[in-house]
Parts: C-alpha cells; structure tokens; sequence
C-alpha cells in the first residue's frame, strides 16, 4: 500500500514538473535602440539570427525603440537596419 502512494506522488510530482521544462527552451532578446547622442530610435528593425540553425526571428522598435524578440535558448547575432532599403 505504502508503495503504491510513493509511485502516484512521484508520477504526480514529474507530471506537474513538466511545464517547467518545456518553459526552460524559451528566452526573450530585448533592448533599447539608441544613436549616439543618446536619443532613442523608433522603427528600427533587428534581425535575430540563431547561429547553430540558421533561423531568423525580426522584431521592430517601438516609440521607445525598445525591441522584444521572443527566441528559443542558443547563441544569436542581431543585426540593425533603419531609414530607406
């Protein structure tokens, strides 16, 4: 009988963990675009490339020019570009 209950509370325990787990990929880049006096750049976009995969993920700063790029955990380069293509 005692057994039973140690099986179900440690079945019960991995099964509320694994949200947790699944939480623990997930990141956020963010900041804040500044020129070089200080002042903030709205519009801006940034590029958010993962470097082992290749995949890119863009954001746009805001009235701030503040920038959230949600991402999966790794290493990324970003890269800047504003004003006419």
């Amino acid at each position: 009988m005692r057994v039973a209950f140690v099986t179900r509370a440690l079945f019960v325990g991995a099964l509320a963990l694994l949200p947790v787990v699944a939480q623990a990929q997930e990141a956020t880049i963010t900041g804040t675009v500044t020129d070089t006096t200080g002042a903030v750049l709205p519009g801006v976009t940034v590029l958010a490339v993962h470097e082992a995969s290749g995949n890119q993920f863009e954001g746009i700063t805001d009235g701030r020019g503040v920038y959230r790029i949600p991402v999966r955990v790794g290493t990324w380069a970003c890269s800047f570009s504003w004003g006419r293509r």
